[in-house]
């Protein structure tokens, strides 16, 4: 019975050296991984993300280009659950759409149970309001009511801050860098023709 248990360590042990020799040399086990029509790329230091996909019911692409805030929220002062909003501008079966996440939930507005009315400036120029409906069943999703006004607005410009209200937290200010806008909205505007 010794022996037994010798040769069932031995194997144990065998087993668990071959195990860690091959993790060293980096070779790893078959994938059972699902390909899928996704792609992402995002620039090491950039702030856009570009992602794509082929819609399994129209066969049309849909483009994602996002912008992530120079902003950072933590929430309840909490360097633990610090969040970093987001723009994201999608072509989706040839409709555009502009998408604001706050990753925390905004107080709701009174009078506007299904929006928001935003206040905003471009550079240096004077604040301007920009409405968004909610995002369905999201309070930290919202749509821009006019996504093309929108995008055509932010053109040309160099910084766009949004102020919002955080639910039981207050104002907050969320910077954007529109540095290479255009050039990085362009699969946008070619994908749904505007």
């Amino acid at each position: 019975m010794k022996k037994f248990f010798k040769w069932v360590l031995i194997l144990f042990i065998g087993f668990f050296l071959l195990g860690v020799i091959l993790n060293v040399l980096g070779v790893k086990g078959s994938s059972t991984e699902n390909k899928t029509e996704n792609s992402t790329k995002e620039t090491k230091d950039s702030k856009w993300q570009y992602q794509e996909d082929i819609s399994k019911m129209t066969d049309k692409k849909n483009i994602y280009v996002t912008l992530k805030s120079d902003s950072i929220w933590m929430k309840n002062g909490d360097p633990s659950q610090a969040v970093i909003p987001d723009l994201t501008f999608r072509c989706q079966d040839d409709s555009v759409d502009v998408i604001l996440s706050t990753q925390t939930p905004l107080s709701p507005e009174y009078g506007n149970a299904l929006g928001k009315t935003l206040k905003a400036r471009l550079d240096n120029q004077k604040a301007f309001n920009i409405s968004f409906s909610n995002g369905q069943g999201s309070y930290t999703t919202f749509f821009a009511e006019k996504p093309k006004q929108l995008i055509e607005k932010l053109k040309g410009h160099n910084k766009l801050l949004l102020e919002v209200n955080v639910h039981r937290q207050g104002p907050f200010v969320i910077e954007f860098n529109l540095d290479e806008f255009e050039k990085n909205l362009d699969p946008v505007k070619k994908a749904c023709k505007f």
